[in-house]
């Protein structure tokens, strides 16, 4: 709130250690002004609208995996997201090696010796 008691919404940003400004206005008051004090107990985090079919998680990723994913999103104009959603989806595609499989593949690198 300002000195005159109303209330400011100001917008800005980071930029290069500075701060750039990008607007500043006085709340639309709509019946009244804003009470003291909001109780939040029962508020849930999150989005307020759900989306169908896919879930916000947060994840840690090595910085080069990121990077490559990033640096082929350019290449290709789709989201960086996106792409790591597609490997991902691609990789439960194919079914694990079994035991004997292993096994296999084992003897064949150990005959390449």
């Amino acid at each position: 709130m300002n000195s005159f008691g109303m209330l400011m919404v100001v917008v800005w940003t980071d930029r290069d250690d500075d701060v750039r400004l990008i607007s500043v206005s006085r709340s639309l008051k709509s019946g009244g002004a804003m009470k003291r004090e909001y109780d939040f107990s029962r508020g849930k985090r999150g989005a307020v609208l759900p989306t169908r079919g896919k879930t916000r998680i947060t994840i840690y990723l090595d910085d080069e995996i990121v990077q490559r994913f990033k640096t082929e999103s350019e290449r290709t104009g789709k989201g960086y997201q996106t792409l790591i959603n597609e490997a991902l989806a691609l990789s439960k595609q194919e079914p694990p090696l079994t035991a004997s499989q292993v096994r296999k593949i084992v003897r064949e690198e150990l005959e390449g010796i």
